[in-house]
């Protein structure tokens, strides 16, 4: 599947303690003018905006490929057998994916070697019966410090059946 062109990049809960922290050093370096304080303050602020690219870097070169889902009834779960795909050469880590419309329903992938693929199969409630498009795949991924999650989005443009309930 083809990636959407403009990922999102935001901010996680951790990136607010770390502001407030950082806030804290560098006003207990500037009121005492310590040094050492600074020195600590600056340390921590490359160490996150060096942490940024990495994050980003994460999901490059990542695929997905959506493979056929069968077909369920009414109260019965659909199963999406995907295949994400680490095209690159490093080691892909911390990856979530996330389908659109499914009431949040996600899974985690901790591991993707290089030029290799991971099998995931994404479950949710098949509710009203007849055929519904899978929607938006998204990829997550706030690895490595996990102060700012990087998204992409994939648009899937298989459908599924749902058959009424026996």
């Amino acid at each position: 599947m083809k990636a959407r062109k403009l990922p999102l990049i935001y901010p996680t809960a951790g990136f607010a303690g770390l502001l407030f922290v950082l806030g804290a050093m560098w006003y207990a370096a500037s009121s005492q003018n310590n040094t050492a304080v600074y020195l600590l303050l600056f340390v921590l602020t490359a160490v996150f905006l060096v942490s940024i690219p990495h994050t980003l870097i994460n999901l490059a070169g990542v695929t997905v490929t959506l493979e056929s889902v069968q077909p369920a009834f009414v109260g019965q779960e659909v199963s999406l057998p995907l295949e994400i795909m680490n095209d690159s050469r490093a080691i892909r880590h911390g990856i979530e994916l996330v389908l659109s419309g499914s009431d949040g329903e996600h899974q985690r992938i901790d591991y993707i070697p290089a030029h290799k693929a991971a099998r995931v199969t994404l479950r949710f409630p098949a509710r009203q019966r007849g055929e519904h498009k899978v929607g938006t795949l998204c990829l997550t991924s706030a690895y490595p410090l996990g102060f700012v999650r990087f998204l992409k989005k994939f648009a899937l443009s298989q459908t599924y059946i749902v058959y009424p309930k026996p």
